[in-house]
């Protein structure tokens, strides 16, 4: 069975109108698609917005051994817009389909988007790919409920699970009555976007004493009740996409450590493909997601852990059991008091996918079980061949023998470094530094 891997990293909603995302960005979004080489077979067809590096394309297949026979990637003509991301108008057209038919053979061919919306389902049916419960959970509005944060309180809440204090707001005055029992006792709280993803939409407001932090595109301070009531009256239409969806409101703890699991949703079963932190960075626009650890080491210390990788797993099965198949994470906060609450799942590739797939292909039984991965990720690097270089010359390149090393996780800027504890990978990253700093190509910031 061949697949059609399509990387469409955001749905169209969130690349045009009062959600449209800036444009360097999407830029980084499309190349953050560049990823999805790690999870693609030989025979496999992958469909990016625009083409890799290929110095990046070759180290992957031959990382994979893939050289006979190695998939193949497809660009689909640009649009209206521009190359950056894969939009409707692309994905769609005549001249990219006619070029799939001669890829695939339907009958024997699935899609395994990164977003399983609409324009993924009519590009199905137009290359006539067999109908599947997947399929038809998805066309009727699948992908909105697995990725709603609403959706994702109200089945955790009807399972009792260990959820932030929080609600769903469908009216701006239920909004403030909430948002200020918390800021009057200098608490904070995180407005979210109902559909949104990667924390762009969400609004921490806190008071002048309150904590900030990581997880959203905006911060503000809010000193009074009538600044929060123009703070709820300015900003009602974007919190609600113009009134129609709900907004969640949870209390927001800026000591928290963010968490995730990700599970494959198959037929009656969630099986768990690994877990981990949530790397916290800082960039010009404030904290932002930096990569990963993996297994998160510090937290898998704590009595509480168990428990959360069960109820995330209960999460995951309870949305097998409504008809959603695939991929799906569930993103947790560890708090300082010990406590670890479930705040909302994605039912889609994750940043942790190729990953987890990565180090299943490369290694046997438990992959992690005597290695610590540190993902370094939103950074930007020298080309592909000079960071390759730099690598071999430092003799950190990943060495296949011994299952230690560094990896290029895409021509992005991301490393993947595995290493066997903590301390050891944290030291090859700032080695990693002071080489790329003494060769006049200090990483920084991408976004």
């Amino acid at each position: 069975m061949a697949t059609i891997i399509v990387g469409n990293q955001l749905a169209e909603e969130t690349a045009t109108g009062r959600d449209e995302l800036p444009a360097d960005y999407r830029g980084y979004l499309g190349m953050v698609s560049h990823r999805l080489l790690w999870l693609a077979q030989p025979g496999d067809v992958i469909v990016l917005p625009n083409q890799p590096d290929p110095t990046f394309v070759a180290y992957v297949w031959d990382l994979l051994g893939y050289h006979s026979n190695p998939p193949r990637i497809v660009v689909p003509p640009t649009g209206a817009r521009d190359d950056l991301l894969l939009y409707d108008d692309r994905l769609l057209s005549e001249e990219f389909i006619d070029e799939l038919r001669t890829l695939i053979r339907p009958s024997q061919s699935e899609i395994w988007a990164f977003f399983h919306d609409s324009t993924v389902m009519a590009l199905a049916e137009r290359l006539g790919l067999p109908t599947n419960p997947r399929r038809q959970f998805l066309e009727q509005g699948g992908l909105r409920l697995v990725n709603s944060k609403s959706t994702f309180r109200a089945i955790a809440s009807g399972l009792a699970l260990h959820i932030p204090e929080g609600i769903i707001a469908t009216t701006p005055a239920a909004a403030e009555r909430f948002i200020w029992t918390h800021l009057a006792e200098s608490r904070s709280v995180i407005v979210k976007q109902d559909g949104h993803g990667g924390g762009y939409g969400n609004d921490i407001l806190k008071s002048p004493a309150g904590p900030s932090g990581f997880g959203a595109s905006r911060s503000a301070e809010i000193p009074d009740r009538q600044a929060l009531a123009a703070e709820v009256r300015a900003s009602w239409d974007r919190w609600t996409t113009e009134g129609t969806r709900p907004v969640v409101i949870e209390e927001y703890s800026g000591d928290a450590v963010p968490l995730y699991a990700e599970f494959d949703v198959r037929d009656g079963d969630a099986e768990l493909v690994g877990h981990g932190e949530m790397r916290v960075g800082d960039s010009d626009d404030g904290p932002t997601n930096a990569g990963l650890v993996v297994p998160a080491v510090r937290a898998a210390q704590g009595p509480a852990y168990p428990a959360f990788l069960e109820e995330a797993q209960s999460l995951a099965a309870a949305l097998g059991s409504i008809g959603y198949r695939g991929s799906v994470s569930v993103d947790s906060i560890a708090l300082p008091d010990g406590r670890i609450l479930l705040n909302e799942f994605n039912g889609r590739i994750s940043g942790s996918t190729h990953v987890h797939t990565l180090c299943r292909a490369l290694f046997h039984g438990d992959p992690l079980s005597t290695r610590v991965v540190l993902v370094r990720s939103h950074r930007t690097l020298p080309p592909t061949a000079s960071t390759l270089d730099t690598l071999e010359d430092l003799q950190l390149r990943f060495d296949s023998a011994t299952g230690f090393g560094v990896i290029l996780g895409g021509d992005d800027g991301q490393l993947i470094i595995i290493a066997s504890s903590l301390p050891d990978a944290e030291q090859v990253e700032r080695l990693l530094d002071d080489a790329f700093a003494e060769r006049g190509e200090l990483c920084r910031d991408a976004v």
